[in-house]
């Protein structure tokens, strides 16, 4: 793992930071917003070699060049808590019966239709109780755009037909929205519209955010938001990981036509964290080198592969 370069990066940046505050002491705002975005760029960089050091170990282990050989090696990225994070990840055959498949993903739970990380899908959850789904991904340092536009629309339903018996109704959809896009998005933010009645129906606490342009609110949206928003009130926003990785979960399942089967847990070994006793043996460490692999990380991931 680079994680001396990283720690390089950073401390040249907080430096730098720290100059531009003594030239001007009255900006301590510069000086915070500088320190944020330094500390989120490491991080977000350290995930991304974690996950790359994992991939790395795991092309390299023996029981994966027993039972799966490499094709090929894609770039990857998710958006995390503290931005977004890029981390190599191997696509593999397995040779018993010629299924494809990315280890890493397996192994970490970050399939290829996630987008975010947990605790980014926590974050958003958590906003969204407050605000619009578009303001609420403004809490996230993520330079990837987060919306739904024209062009995702189109995109979508154009994978749509591909895979469609019956096309014309698709077609016909595709063709109203795109004609219509814009009178669309006015009606959703005129407020002068008539036939809502927000304050009569929607003072409740379980509906409190639908009365932020609630002509916008579908059935199935409205319903969402009440039923998130009484789970937060009965178990407290702490618990929305839960809810998180139970819906990731059941996707999953739904996905590879599972959803009858009743699940058996697997204990997974634990992978035991390593941890420097004193700041001072830590320095004297990344002044050398660290090493990428250990003998435990390897038998640790090598454990894991064997239970996929």
């Amino acid at each position: 793992m680079n994680i001396v370069s990283l720690l390089e990066t950073l401390v040249n940046r907080l430096i730098e930071a720290e100059d531009e505050f003594f030239k001007n002491p009255k900006d301590f705002h510069a000086l915070e917003k500088a320190t944020k975005a330094s500390t989120e760029a490491f991080s977000a960089g350290f995930l991304g070699e974690v996950l790359t050091s994992v991939n790395k170990q795991i092309c390299e282990c023996p029981w994966r060049n027993e039972h799966y050989s490499i094709q090929r090696n894609d770039r990857r990225t998710v958006i995390s808590s503290v931005g977004d994070v890029s981390f190599d990840c191997t696509y593999f055959k397995k040779k018993a019966d010629g299924s494809y498949s990315y280890l890493l993903e397996a192994l970490t739970g970050l399939t290829r239709n996630e987008r975010f990380t947990e605790e980014a899908e926590v974050l958003l959850l958590t906003e969204a109780l407050k605000t619009s789904y578009r303001e609420a991904t403004r809490v996230l340092p993520s330079k990837q755009e987060i919306t739904k536009t024209k062009e995702r629309f189109i995109a979508y339903t154009n994978e749509m037909l591909r895979s469609a018996r019956n096309t014309d109704s698709i077609e016909k959809l595709q063709t109203y929205v795109i004609q219509n896009w814009s009178a669309i998005r006015r009606t959703m933010r005129n407020s002068m519209l008539n036939g809502c009645s927000a304050e009569s129906h929607e003072s409740h606490v379980l509906s409190d955010r639908l009365s932020s342009r609630p002509m916008g609110w579908s059935q199935v949206g409205a319903d969402r938001m009440s039923k998130l928003r009484c789970y937060e009130r009965n178990h407290g926003r702490g618990k929305l990981i839960d809810l998180v990785r139970y819906s990731r979960k059941q996707r999953i399942i739904k996905a590879i036509g599972t959803d009858c089967v009743p699940v058996r847990e697997v204990a997974l070994r634990e992978i035991r964290k390593e941890h420097y006793n004193k700041a001072k043996s830590y320095i004297e460490l990344i002044q050398a080198s660290i090493p990428g692999t250990s003998a435990r990380k390897a038998a640790s991931i090598r454990g894991h592969l064997r239970l996929i």
